[in-house]
């Protein structure tokens, strides 16, 4: 049950950034060609790489730039609440650049909302980016997280999917 309630959130909150961020583009050999005398093109393939801090970066396959999401876990203390990788890897198989932040497994909120704002930071700053389609999204702590980055942050996220945001 615990895994089709995260998959029907991420596919919510796909369709809430996809709104957000507007169309995704999909490039194939269809509808993409190079003249015959250009040199050869490397298609890239999706990757999932995990940062020093314990969180996850998701690329998808093509060429960028891809519309951006965030991703906040919930939790309390030393338990993580969702699947971080998973999580990445589900936003990059729908076309998106994924961070998933890891953030310190503390009690208190006390120095999250700044562990968020880096990583929106690091997220927008990859080379893979495009800054203008940039969605943030969270569970529970992380919903409550998201909800405060996307007043902070205002008109520079496109796209907010707060979701059991608690009661603080």
């Amino acid at each position: 049950m615990r895994t089709g309630v995260i998959r029907l959130g991420v596919t919510i909150s796909i369709a809430l950034a996809a709104v957000g961020c507007g169309e995704l583009k999909e490039v194939s050999s269809s509808n993409f060609s190079l003249p015959d005398d250009s040199p050869t093109v490397e298609i890239f393939e999706a990757s999932t790489t995990q940062e020093h801090d314990g969180s996850w970066v998701c690329r998808p396959k093509g060429l960028g730039p891809f519309p951006a999401v965030l991703y906040s876990h919930g939790g309390l203390g030393d338990a993580v609440g969702g699947d971080l990788k998973g999580t990445c890897e589900a936003l990059a198989e729908a076309g998106f650049l994924a961070r998933s932040e890891k953030r310190h497994e503390t009690v208190s909120l006390r120095g999250h909302l700044d562990e968020v704002l880096r990583g929106l930071a690091l997220l927008r700053g990859h080379v893979d980016a495009d800054v203008h389609q940039v969605g943030v999204m969270g569970f529970s702590r992380g919903g409550l997280l998201t909800l405060q980055v996307a007043i902070q942050e205002g008109n520079s996220v496109q796209a907010g999917y707060p979701h059991g945001t608690g009661s603080r």
